[in-house]
């Protein structure tokens, strides 16, 4: 859009109940692509491990917002939820995993609910979706977890081929991954699908397309 339009664009990252908690500009995008920008006032990012370690920038972890007026994210009529996404008083998370830059440039790089827990190691599927969407052979593809009976879960690849009727064999996209990518992050199987069900936004609701995987351990 940039190259199109030229450097006009400004894209805001954050959430209804919280309004914009980072913001970036189509320079800064440009010298830090891939980047939903700078957090804005009254905002500040904090990055935390899985045993609420605050990490340093560079380091991939679970992407924390303190409001500093203290009153953090509120979903209405659940408080429940509302308590749940604060690591304390107005520290607040809105799912995502990423990390942060040396010049506090904000990168999301997947969610927590789509993280898959294999054989204890925790995989990111955003990962594989990155590698295997570069294959020549596929148009869109997501990865989910799937039930495994000794890992608990592993990582199934669920992919739309440019052309259907010449798809490429789940073999050559799992080579292809293990070529580019660490073999315990790559799916372990990848069926061929139609459709994505992919919003008009781009989203991709990974609960439904797992639904028809659950209780099929193999």
């Amino acid at each position: 859009m940039i190259e199109w339009w030229g450097p006009v664009f400004i894209d805001s990252y954050g959430a209804t109940e919280v309004g914009t908690t980072c913001s970036i500009n189509s320079a800064d995008w440009l010298t830090h692509p891939g980047s939903v920008g700078r957090c804005v006032p009254p905002f500040s990012v904090l990055v935390f491990d899985d045993d609420d370690n605050e990490l340093r920038p560079g380091q991939e972890g679970r992407l924390f917002f303190a409001d500093a007026t203290g009153r953090g994210v509120v979903y209405p009529n659940d408080p429940e939820k509302s308590a749940a996404a604060h690591i304390r008083p107005g520290v607040f998370t809105l799912g995502e995993i990423g990390y942060v830059d040396p010049d506090g440039f904000v990168y999301i790089t997947d969610r927590f609910s789509d993280m898959v827990v294999s054989g204890g190691a925790n995989i990111y599927p955003a990962e594989a979706e990155q590698i295997l969407v570069q294959h020549p052979g596929v148009l869109d593809v997501a990865c989910i977890g799937v039930p495994n009976r000794e890992m608990g879960e592993e990582l199934k690849a669920l992919v739309m081929a440019k052309d259907p009727s010449n798809p490429p064999a789940p073999a050559e996209l799992m080579a292809f991954c293990r070529e580019r990518l660490s073999h315990f992050k790559c799916p372990r199987t990848a069926d061929l699908v139609e459709d994505l069900g992919r919003t008009a936004m781009g989203k991709v609701n990974k609960r439904a397309l797992r639904a028809p995987y659950l209780g099929h351990s193999d």
